[in-house]
C-alpha cells in the first residue's frame, strides 16, 4: 500500500460513478498514474469493506488502483458539479500472512448516548468502524507487536431547516412558490479514546474489552484465551500496555 493520496476528482468521475458509466474509471486512472508515476494503471470500483459499517452518513465511493508493482485504495466523495476529492482509504484489511492471531474486541456500556455509539478500532494505522453492539468483533491480526487505539463516541442528530423558492410564469403572471425543507445531520459528540500495545502470539486468541463510562472516561483490559483440560481459561496478554 502506498502512502497517503489526496487529489482533485474531475466532475465526470462524480457523475459517472452515480450512473455506473465507464468514463470515471479513466479519470481516476489518469489521476493515479500521475500520483504513482506509472503509465500503466488499472482501476476498479470496490465493494464496501466488511470492516466499515459507519453509523455516520458516508456516501464516498471506494476505488482500488494498481500498477508498476504498487496498489492504492482510495475513497472518493461526491460534491458539487465542480468536482470532489479522493484520499487514501485507511480501512482495515485482512493481513496477508500465515502467522496470524485473532483479537476479539467488545465494547461495554452502562448506557448509550445519542442515536448510536460509534466504535473506531485502529490497528497500526488501519481502522475498523462500526456501531456499538452487544457482541464482539473478531479481527485477524498479524502476529507480533502492534499498536492499537479504541475510540468510542456518541452519534447525535441535528435538524437543519431551510427554504427554497421557485418561480414560474403562466401567461402574463409570475407565480412564486416557497418550499420548506428539513435536513438531518449526524455528528459525533465527545466520547473517549484509549491507546495501547499488544504482542500477539501466532495462533493465539485474545479478548479486549473497552469499558465506556462516559465522555473522556473509559478503561481497557486484555486477556488471552488458553485451552486447558477444564476448558478455556484466561491469561494475561503479552506486551499489553500503553
Amino acid at each position: 500500500m502506498i502512502g497517503p493520496i489526496r487529489f482533485a476528482c474531475a466532475a465526470a468521475l462524480l457523475v459517472g460513478c452515480i450512473r455506473g458509466e465507464h468514463r470515471p474509471a479513466h479519470d481516476v486512472r489518469t489521476l493515479v498514474e500521475r500520483q504513482l508515476g506509472c503509465g500503466d494503471v488499472q482501476v476498479a470500483f470496490a465493494p464496501r469493506s466488511p470492516y466499515r459499517d459507519d453509523p455516520l452518513t458516508d456516501d464516498r465511493i471506494d476505488v482500488v488502483a494498481w500498477g508498476c508493482g504498487q496498489v492504492a485504495r482510495v475513497r472518493c466523495t461526491p460534491s458539487d458539479p465542480r468536482g470532489g476529492w479522493c484520499e487514501a482509504d485507511t480501512t482495515y484489511e485482512l493481513p496477508e500472512s500465515e502467522s496470524l492471531a485473532v483479537v476479539k474486541v467488545l465494547g461495554r456500556y452502562a448506557r448509550r448516548e445519542g442515536v448510536a455509539q460509534r466504535e473506531r478500532i485502529v490497528v497500526d494505522g488501519a481502522e475498523l468502524v462500526r456501531p456499538a453492539r452487544y457482541e464482539a468483533v473478531a479481527i485477524p491480526v498479524r502476529a507480533g507487536h502492534s499498536r492499537w487505539t479504541l475510540d468510542s463516541r456518541p452519534v447525535t442528530e441535528r435538524e437543519h431547516h431551510y427554504t427554497t423558492t421557485s418561480r414560474r410564469r403562466v401567461g402574463n403572471r409570475e407565480y412564486e412558490t416557497t418550499y420548506y425543507h428539513t435536513r438531518v445531520v449526524r455528528e459525533l459528540a465527545v466520547g473517549c479514546e484509549i491507546a495501547f500495545a499488544l504482542d500477539a502470539y501466532p495462533g493465539a486468541t485474545y479478548r479486549i474489552e473497552l469499558d465506556y463510562h462516559g465522555p473522556d472516561r473509559c478503561d481497557v483490559r486484555c486477556a488471552r484465551e488458553v485451552a486447558t483440560p477444564a476448558g478455556i481459561r484466561l491469561a494475561a496478554c503479552e506486551g499489553f500496555g500503553s
